[in-house]
């Protein structure tokens, strides 16, 4: 097996945590998807920093096998960032809207 940059590797492993971070989240239930917002927000920062690394190490990248590496982290990484941002969009009025109606419960115009 030709040898990695250890780089690579870490890359690597950042995108894959990210990418199960996000599934777990998004496939989790709460009673409201509000609770996922930041979170995800969180998320899809993070994996905007790795789609940035990746593109970073793919600039100096030495041979095919790092390369191949890179590009699998840029795929789980931007599928991660596609899919937490869709949620966040997807949920946003609802969540907007029901912050609305608590913050008018709570506080009555007088």
């Amino acid at each position: 097996m030709p040898r990695t940059r250890s780089g690579s590797l870490a890359t690597l492993v950042l995108s894959v945590l990210l990418a199960a971070g996000s599934i777990y989240m998004l496939l989790t239930r709460p009673e409201l998807p509000c609770e996922k917002r930041a979170p995800l927000t969180v998320l899809a920062t993070l994996g905007a920093f790795v789609v940035a690394l990746a593109f970073r190490q793919m600039a100096s990248s030495e041979g095919r096998p790092q390369t191949r590496i890179l590009i699998l982290c840029l795929l789980l990484s931007a599928g991660a960032l596609f899919a937490d941002v869709s949620f966040v969009v997807k949920h946003r009025a609802f969540c907007n809207q029901v912050q609305q109606d608590l913050d008018r419960l709570t506080h009555p115009p007088s």
